[in-house]
C-alpha cells in the first residue's frame, strides 16, 4: 500500500484548530514495495491537519481532515494516487468496522448508479514516527466540479436566478455546531418529530442573509408539500421538488447496508441551481461503518440482520416513508431495481 508520513514538528494533532504539518506520501507502482526511506515522490508539502468525528473521535484511531497547502498557506490542488486534483481529504480510520470495506464498498455502490460519491484509496500513514494502520484516504465532501457538480454560490448571488442553488445541506448530529449553523423545519410533518437542516457547503457564515432566507424557505416549502394531504399531486407535488431517481438510488444504498445511523445522520442533500433543474438531490452517501450488520444494538427492530427495512424506523428522515406511500413512487422503486 502507499505510505502516508506526517510530521507534526513536535505538535499535537487536536480535535479542532488545524496544525500545519508536513506530509510525505510514496508509492511505487501497483505491486512495487513502499518503503518509509523512498522517496516522497507521490508528494511532498505542506498540509494542514485535524481529527474529525463526533463519537468517534474517542476511538483509539483516530481520523483526520487534512487539506494540501503551499508554502504561503495557499490551498495546493494536486492528484492524489490518481484521484482528481484537489486539496482537500479525509483519512478515514475505519475503528469500528474491522474488515474496514464498509464505506469503500457503499461509495462504489452508488457511483454505479451514475452518481458521484467520494473515491477513496487504501494507504497505511505513519505519524511522527509512530505507524498508525491502514486507513482509507477518501474524497472529502464538498461542492468541486469533481466532487459534488453543483453552481458556486458567491456573495454576489442574489439575483433570482443566481440565488438558487447550489447549495449542500444534511442532517447530522449537533453537538458541535452552533445555533447560527442548523434551523428546524416550521412545519408539522406526518412522521416522527420535526426535520432539522444543518448549512454545510456553503457553511452559515459564507451565505448571505438572503441566501440563508432563501434556502430555509425553499426547504419550508418542501416540507409543506411533503406533509400535506397532496404530497403526491401530478402536478403540484414532490416531484416539482425533487429529483425522484436520486431518492430512490440513495434507499437502496441505506437498505442494502442497513445502517443503524442511516436516514439519522450523515445525511447529505443538495440543491441544484433552478437553470439546471432546480430540484433537490439525494446524496451523496457519507459514513456507513455501522452498517451491514456491524451494530450491537437496535434488536427491536432487528437492525443487525438482512431482513426488514431501515427507512420506517423511528426519528429517521420523514421524506422515505411519504414518498413510500405513493403507488407512482413504488413501482418507479420497482422498475429501477428490476432493470
Amino acid at each position: 500500500l502507499p505510505l502516508m508520513l506526517i510530521n507534526t514538528n513536535g505538535q499535537p494533532i487536536p480535535d479542532e484548530p488545524r496544525i500545519v504539518a508536513d506530509m510525505g506520501l510514496i508509492y511505487n507502482g501497483n505491486g512495487a514495495i513502499n518503503s518509509v526511506n523512498d522517496e516522497w515522490n507521490e508528494y511532498s508539502g505542506k498540509i494542514s491537519i485535524e481529527q474529525r468525528g463526533e463519537s468517534s473521535i474517542d476511538f483509539a484511531k483516530k481520523s483526520f481532515s487534512i487539506e494540501l497547502q503551499n508554502a504561503d498557506s495557499s490551498n495546493n490542488n494536486v492528484s492524489l494516487l490518481g484521484l482528481p486534483k484537489e486539496n482537500d481529504f479525509v483519512l478515514n480510520g475505519p475503528y469500528s468496522d474491522k474488515t474496514m470495506l464498509k464505506n469503500v464498498l457503499t461509495y462504489e455502490l452508488f457511483r454505479r448508479t451514475g452518481r458521484w460519491a467520494p473515491r477513496t484509496r487504501y494507504i497505511e500513514v505513519i505519524v511522527n514516527d509512530e505507524y498508525e494502520g491502514i486507513y482509507v484516504l477518501t474524497e472529502k465532501l464538498k461542492r468541486d466540479e469533481n466532487r459534488v457538480d453543483i453552481d458556486k454560490l458567491t456573495v454576489e448571488d442574489e439575483s433570482p436566478l443566481d440565488i438558487s442553488g447550489g447549495y449542500i445541506l444534511r442532517r447530522d448530529k449537533k453537538g458541535k455546531l452552533s445555533s447560527a449553523d442548523w434551523w428546524t423545519s416550521p412545519i408539522d410533518q406526518p412522521f416522527h418529530e420535526r426535520m432539522w437542516y444543518e448549512y454545510y457547503d456553503p457553511e452559515d457564515d459564507e451565505l448571505t442573509r438572503t441566501q440563508r432566507a432563501y434556502i430555509r424557505g425553499w426547504m419550508r416549502n418542501f416540507d409543506k408539500i411533503m406533509s400535506s394531504p397532496d404530497f403526491d399531486d401530478p402536478q403540484d407535488g414532490y416531484r416539482k421538488y425533487i429529483n425522484v431517481t436520486s431518492f430512490i438510488d440513495m434507499m437502496f444504498v441505506n437498505e442494502i447496508s442497513k445502517g443503524i445511523d442511516n436516514y439519522l445522520f450523515s445525511t447529505y442533500f443538495h440543491k441544484e441551481n433552478d437553470a439546471d433543474g432546480g430540484r433537490l438531490v439525494a446524496g451523496p452517501p457519507w459514513d456507513y461503518n455501522l452498517g451491514y450488520g456491524n451494530v450491537d444494538y437496535g434488536e427491536n427492530w432487528d437492525a443487525k440482520e438482512t431482513y426488514g427495512w431501515c427507512y420506517p424506523q423511528w426519528s429517521r428522515i420523514y421524506w422515505y416513508e411519504r414518498l413510500m406511500e405513493d403507488e407512482r413512487y413504488r413501482d418507479q422503486v420497482h422498475c429501477r431495481w428490476t432493470l
